[in-house]
């Protein structure tokens, strides 16, 4: 009788440690993270939140290995740790991005004012044709800049427009000493 009870002991402890490795597939871990991740990726986080995105990225990686080896009990909570992980590179992200975004949008409305004051000036003004004809140049080529800005912005390539920007304005504010040079007006 003493026999009994230790096997069914035994046999207790086996069948526990044999549930315990058979975790189920962490489908609703799975999706949370997946969604997370697409979320987090119309926020571009590899280029606003570099850091904090890479290791989401390995956390997300880790738990798709554990996955793949159908180690459902670890993969499991690592893939809601990725989860929280992709959420705050994508919170950074975001952050970061609107920052970019007002910058750019500023430098944009300065630059198209400058531009429209640039354009009156030259055709309120009588300039030789050498002076008018360098003054039409940039100021086409301003509107090229202004055409590519508007576009980047448009298209959510912030990155890019941020330099067109800082150009686009570099070349009105050449513009307008030339403006200047021309019209022999000094500055303070």
């Amino acid at each position: 009788m003493t026999h009994v009870p230790r096997y069914l002991f035994v046999s207790g402890v086996l069948f526990a440690l044999v549930c315990a490795g058979c975790a189920s597939y962490p489908e609703a871990q799975l999706k949370e993270a997946q969604a997370a991740m697409d979320e987090a990726l119309k926020l571009q986080p590899e280029i606003f939140a570099p850091g904090n995105w890479q290791e989401a990225k390995k956390t997300w990686d880790d738990a798709q290995a554990l996955l793949s080896q159908q180690k459902y009990g670890q993969a499991g909570p690592l893939f809601l740790t990725a989860k929280s992980r992709i959420e705050k590179a994508a919170s950074i992200a975001k952050g970061k991005r609107e920052a970019v975004l007002k910058e750019v949008t500023q430098a944009q409305q300065e630059i198209n004012t400058r531009h429209a004051v640039l354009r009156s000036d030259l055709s309120a003004s009588r300039l030789s044709g050498s002076a008018r004809k360098n003054l039409e140049d940039c100021c086409n080529q301003l509107q090229q800049q202004i055409d590519r800005l508007n576009a980047e912005i448009e298209q959510g390539d912030l990155i890019k427009a941020q330099a067109t920007a800082k150009d686009s304005l570099k070349l009105v504010y050449e513009g307008q000493l030339k403006m200047d040079a021309a019209l022999k007006r000094k500055h303070p």
